[in-house]
């Protein structure tokens, strides 16, 4: 059973399109309603949440090959697809699985890192004015900079002095913003950044730097009460 929930506005009020690919999940659903310490304690099946971010990471993507490898059979066929951000709270409380995650040393005790998926590199996408200002950090940190909430890339800004940022609930609406000069950047994921489906949204003459030097490792993770023994299965042999 697949539910994919998506939301390309950040408007308050804004209304989130459902489609069911396929259904019966609710009493994981239901679980998941449920505080964190109840989620720990019921014997419901863990949730399985895959957070949307383009082709980087949706249904059919690399990124879900890779974390349905690991994963037994049975709790594959429970897996929800939502916007990044929310996918992160939902499975922050408790009794779920999550991917892709990038592991950081903030973020290390919190979860169970179950198997590496692919590693990127953050970059800021900027508006030809925007690239004008300066190459260095310290030039650039007056400027506009979207990226999407509750992510890593958020914490990392301003762990480099970046102060003036916004919010928006997915990615290509963090592209649509930087085209129509309502971002003077974008951070985001090379990956992420390079993806077609964001090309017709950005301006011309864009330019793309890195924005840090040490790579990126996106993860499949599980919540911290949970056995993840029984649900994962050991990594293939190299060879």
């Amino acid at each position: 059973m697949i539910e994919w929930l998506k939301t390309e506005d950040a408007r308050p009020g804004a209304t989130m399109s459902r489609r069911r690919l396929l259904s019966g999940a609710l009493p994981g659903a239901l679980a998941l309603l449920a505080p964190p310490y109840l989620a720990a304690a019921s014997a419901a099946p863990p949730m399985l949440f895959g957070g949307l971010l383009t082709s980087l990471s949706e249904p059919g993507s690399c990124v879900e090959h890779k974390a349905r490898e690991r994963l037994v059979p049975r709790l594959g066929e429970t897996l929800v697809w939502m916007p990044w951000p929310r996918a992160y709270r939902c499975a922050e409380r408790g009794n779920a699985l999550l991917f892709p995650l990038i592991r950081t040393p903030g973020r290390e005790r919190d979860w169970q890192w179950i198997a590496p998926l692919l590693t990127d590199a953050l970059v800021l996408v900027l508006a030809p004015a925007g690239a004008r200002a300066g190459h260095r950090a310290a030039d650039l940190q007056d400027l506009r900079i979207g990226t999407i909430r509750d992510s890593f890339i958020s914490a990392r800004l301003a762990d480099l002095g970046f102060h003036n940022v916004e919010f928006a609930p997915s990615e290509r609406t963090n592209a649509r913003k930087l085209g129509l000069g309502r971002l003077d950047a974008w951070a985001t994921l090379e990956r992420v950044a390079l993806a077609p489906e964001h090309q017709p949204f950005l301006p011309a003459g864009y330019v793309t730097r890195p924005l840090d030097e040490r790579p990126l490792t996106l993860w499949l993770a599980a919540s911290r009460d949970l056995d993840a023994r029984a649900y994962t299965v050991p990594a293939a042999p190299p060879g």
